[in-house]
């Protein structure tokens, strides 16, 4: 109960500061899942911006399960890459939660720290399914 609380809560407002002291959050600070004013006044046209987001949407589950096979398999340069190419697609949508995952899963694996490997997994498993779900309220 207190975890749903907890997920509630972050998907109500939109930060991981819910998260403090659950194994879904890494640090104390806060971070948005998705950046939602930044990202339209940046694009500037509506329309334009969300052509792009139906692209990121149709195609970020199928990245990720790829991210998590990469992982499985321990593989430090598969994951590097991948992180870091969906790094690029959600730091470019302003998903500030996911992108901050990303960055430490490629940081770990370039570092051949496979220690977090699983954790970081599941962290930007959940981030991915709220983006997406804050995406679709666009």
């Amino acid at each position: 109960v207190g975890k749903l609380n907890n997920v509630l809560k972050l998907h109500l407002t939109g930060t991981t500061s819910f998260f403090e002291g659950s194994d879904l959050s890494p640090h104390l600070e806060e971070k948005r899942i998705w950046d939602r004013e930044r990202y339209f006044e940046i694009i500037g046209n509506n329309e334009r911006a969300e052509k792009i987001i139906s692209m990121f949407v149709g195609s970020i589950s199928l990245e990720i399960e790829h991210l998590s096979e990469a992982v499985i398999s321990r593989d430090r340069y598969e994951i590097s890459r991948i992180a870091h190419y969906i790094k690029g697609s959600t730091t470019n949508i302003y998903g500030e939660q996911i992108s901050k995952y990303l960055s430490e899963l490629e940081q770990s694996a370039l570092n051949d720290d496979a220690s977090c490997f699983d954790d970081l997994m599941k962290k930007i498993k959940v981030a991915s399914f709220f983006l997406i779900d804050e995406l679709g309220g666009s």
